[in-house]
């Protein structure tokens, strides 16, 4: 696992409570009050860490696009008639006219989100 990671406040403490965990400073049950997770979990942790070191308290999706996301491709096209035609609409209305008259279908929030940094 050859990545390189900013660790969150979180992590941080995360991998301090399994440090203290691996040098029996601290039980498992102890470990799983302190970061408020199962005993389990605070195994499956303690494993992680054990195999990849400090980066084992990540979250395996860490730095990676959400498996829902649109493709920036479509995002760009789906900007552009807004940009071009449909700039004066509201994101409800402009939502519907997209799905209408360009068969772009994205919905009212996502289109919010696109735009408000314009």
């Amino acid at each position: 696992m050859e990545r390189e990671e900013t660790f969150t406040m979180r992590e941080m403490k995360r991998y301090g409570v399994i440090q203290a965990l691996l040098e029996k400073k601290m039980t498992a049950g102890e470990a799983a009050s302190a970061l408020n997770v199962s005993t389990r979990h605070i195994k499956r942790i303690k494993k992680k860490v054990q195999q990849c070191g400090a980066l084992g308290v990540f979250h395996g999706n860490k730095g990676r696009p959400p498996a829902h996301a649109f493709p920036s491709e479509f995002r760009l096209h789906a900007i552009e008639p807004v940009k071009t035609r449909y700039y004066e609409f509201n994101f409800s209305h402009l939502s519907e006219i997209l799905a209408e008259r360009e068969a772009i279908r994205v919905n009212r929030e996502t289109l919010r989100r696109w735009l408000r940094p314009l």
